[in-house]
């Protein structure tokens, strides 16, 4: 599953690649490719929806932020549905948190295989998830995933 504002979302509605101070970032908007950052501490590349608000980052601005950013987002914006948030790992994989009516659906994209790891839970799993990750979203490393076919 690709969220509204995924990798195929309209680029007018980009903000462009800002930090969440207002400063610009110094790497370039993401198009799914892999990214290294130069500092010592992880960072992430990030995209969201928050339909409360009507407010969105699209994929090809997102912005750059640490974990605990991520995580502050997160509780921010997946209250309510059709709210997304995207995170991109420095090795270019990515994990998808979606509000569906059910809970949040936990998304582990596989685009060269055409489909994904999902499942639908709540936000203190979404976050212990990301917690863990390290730098990397790896299927294999979450339990309860179904695989489904795009």
């Amino acid at each position: 599953m690709v969220p509204p504002g995924g990798p195929d979302s309209d680029p007018a509605h980009s903000r462009g690649p800002v930090r969440t101070d207002g400063t610009a970032s110094r790497l370039p908007p993401c198009r799914g490719a892999p990214y290294r950052s130069d500092r010592s501490s992880l960072r992430y590349r990030v995209f969201h929806y928050d339909d409360d608000r009507n407010h969105q980052v699209a994929a090809d601005g997102a912005v750059e932020l640490s974990l605990e950013e991520i995580l502050a987002l997160m509780a921010e914006v997946l209250r309510s549905p059709g709210s997304f948030v995207g995170v991109m790992a420095e090795d270019g994989s990515l994990m998808t948190f979606v509000v569906v009516e059910e809970g949040i659906q936990l998304d582990v994209p596989q685009p060269k295989r055409r489909g994904s790891y999902f499942k639908v839970t709540d936000l203190a799993e979404c976050t212990r998830v990301l917690q863990q990750a390290a730098g990397q979203f790896d299927h294999a490393e979450v339990e309860g995933l179904t695989w489904e076919r795009w």
